[in-house]
Protein backbone atom coordinates (compact mmCIF):
# COMPACT_ATOMS: atom_id res chain seq x y z
CA UNK A 1 0.00 0.00 0.00
CA UNK A 2 1.41 3.32 -0.92
CA UNK A 3 1.45 6.19 1.68
CA UNK A 4 -1.35 8.31 -0.20
CA UNK A 5 -3.64 4.98 -0.01
CA UNK A 6 -3.03 5.02 3.35
CA UNK A 7 -3.49 8.71 4.17
CA UNK A 8 -6.83 8.50 2.42
CA UNK A 9 -7.83 4.88 3.79
CA UNK A 10 -7.55 6.30 7.16
CA UNK A 11 -8.39 9.91 6.99
CA UNK A 12 -11.20 9.89 8.92
CA UNK A 13 -8.60 8.86 11.98
CA UNK A 14 -6.24 11.26 10.81
CA UNK A 15 -8.25 14.12 10.95
CA UNK A 16 -10.15 13.06 14.77
CA UNK A 17 -6.88 11.71 16.46
CA UNK A 18 -3.77 13.45 14.57
CA UNK A 19 -5.44 16.81 13.65
CA UNK A 20 -7.75 17.39 16.27
CA UNK A 21 -5.25 17.70 19.05
CA UNK A 22 -3.21 19.89 17.20
CA UNK A 23 -3.53 23.55 17.52
CA UNK A 24 -5.14 25.37 15.07
CA UNK A 25 -2.05 26.22 12.95
CA UNK A 26 0.59 23.04 12.91
CA UNK A 27 3.22 22.59 10.49
CA UNK A 28 3.92 19.26 8.18
CA UNK A 29 6.35 18.36 11.00
CA UNK A 30 4.12 18.33 14.02
CA UNK A 31 1.59 15.98 11.71
CA UNK A 32 3.84 13.31 10.76
CA UNK A 33 5.47 13.17 14.66
CA UNK A 34 1.99 12.71 15.73
CA UNK A 35 1.28 10.28 12.85
CA UNK A 36 4.58 8.35 13.74
CA UNK A 37 3.40 7.55 17.22
CA UNK A 38 -0.24 6.65 16.02
CA UNK A 39 0.49 4.37 13.16
CA UNK A 40 3.60 3.18 14.54
CA UNK A 41 3.55 -0.01 13.02
CA UNK A 42 2.54 1.05 9.89
CA UNK A 43 5.37 4.05 9.92
CA UNK A 44 8.13 1.57 10.61
CA UNK A 45 6.70 -0.42 7.33
CA UNK A 46 7.18 2.43 5.26
CA UNK A 47 10.39 3.23 6.45
CA UNK A 48 11.85 -0.24 6.27
CA UNK A 49 10.93 -0.22 2.40
CA UNK A 50 13.17 2.16 1.55
CA UNK A 51 15.80 0.46 3.98
CA UNK A 52 18.51 2.86 3.31
CA UNK A 53 19.99 5.77 3.61
CA UNK A 54 17.72 8.78 3.01
CA UNK A 55 14.63 7.07 4.02
CA UNK A 56 12.96 9.12 6.46
CA UNK A 57 13.58 12.43 4.56
CA UNK A 58 11.83 9.65 1.31
CA UNK A 59 8.63 8.42 3.62
CA UNK A 60 8.54 12.43 5.14
CA UNK A 61 8.02 13.79 2.13
CA UNK A 62 5.57 11.34 0.72
CA UNK A 63 3.65 12.19 3.84
CA UNK A 64 3.78 15.60 3.11
CA UNK A 65 2.47 15.39 -0.34
CA UNK A 66 -0.38 13.12 0.61
CA UNK A 67 -1.61 15.50 3.51
CA UNK A 68 -1.26 18.08 0.89
CA UNK A 69 -3.41 16.06 -2.20
CA UNK A 70 -5.78 15.11 0.73
CA UNK A 71 -6.24 18.43 2.61
CA UNK A 72 -9.86 18.73 1.87
CA UNK A 73 -10.78 15.32 3.19
CA UNK A 74 -8.85 16.27 5.87
CA UNK A 75 -9.89 19.86 6.69
CA UNK A 76 -7.33 21.39 6.28
CA UNK A 77 -5.64 24.13 4.26
CA UNK A 78 -2.01 25.43 3.31
CA UNK A 79 -0.86 29.12 5.04
CA UNK A 80 2.85 29.66 4.31
CA UNK A 81 6.12 27.89 4.50
CA UNK A 82 7.89 27.61 8.00
CA UNK A 83 10.97 26.82 9.63
CA UNK A 84 10.62 24.53 12.80
CA UNK A 85 12.07 20.98 14.24
CA UNK A 86 11.80 17.79 12.49
CA UNK A 87 11.96 14.51 14.54
CA UNK A 88 16.20 14.66 14.27
CA UNK A 89 15.66 18.16 15.89
CA UNK A 90 16.65 20.23 12.81
CA UNK A 91 15.20 23.62 11.87
CA UNK A 92 13.67 22.80 8.30
CA UNK A 93 11.22 24.74 5.87
CA UNK A 94 8.30 23.20 6.07
CA UNK A 95 4.02 23.75 5.14
CA UNK A 96 1.84 25.15 8.04
CA UNK A 97 -1.20 24.48 7.75
CA UNK A 98 -4.88 25.77 9.54
CA UNK A 99 -7.87 23.64 10.20
CA UNK A 100 -10.91 24.33 8.36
Amino acid sequence: MTINDFITENADIIRADIIGNLKERFSSHKLIQKFSKRFEKEYIEFLAKYGEKGAFRIVHSQIARSISKNKKILSIKKTRKIRDKNIFGEKTKNQEWEKT
